[in-house]
């Protein structure tokens, strides 16, 4: 669960160009309109709401106005492009074959 799409969208912006979010409010020493990115030890990039971690490549989709499929994978591999997901992302499968690839 990624929270409320609404409550989302009133603390952060998406511009799908540069694939950048930024902050529409003040959130602790980050000023409105700064860049909201940090980038966790795994290598995503991530943003702090409300004390938990949410993966700016999934919140995309949610401000792309697509569905949130289950498992998200980079198609190019750079696991800090949070550009529109339908340029980079691939939804993926649990299971070791799936013919849904």
């Amino acid at each position: 669960m990624l929270g409320n799409q609404d409550y989302l969208e009133e603390l952060l912006s998406y511009d799908p160009g540069s694939g950048l979010f930024t902050w529409r409010i003040d959130q602790g020493s980050a000023k409105a309109g700064s860049v909201a990115a940090t980038k966790a030890t795994n290598g995503y990039l991530v943003v702090m709401v409300d004390k938990k971690y949410r993966s700016l490549h999934r919140l995309a989709f949610l401000f792309m106005g697509q569905e949130m499929p289950e498992r998200v994978d980079h198609i190019n591999g750079d696991r800090t492009d949070i550009s529109p997901p339908t340029s980079h992302c691939r939804h993926r499968c649990r299971e070791r074959r799936c013919s849904s690839g």
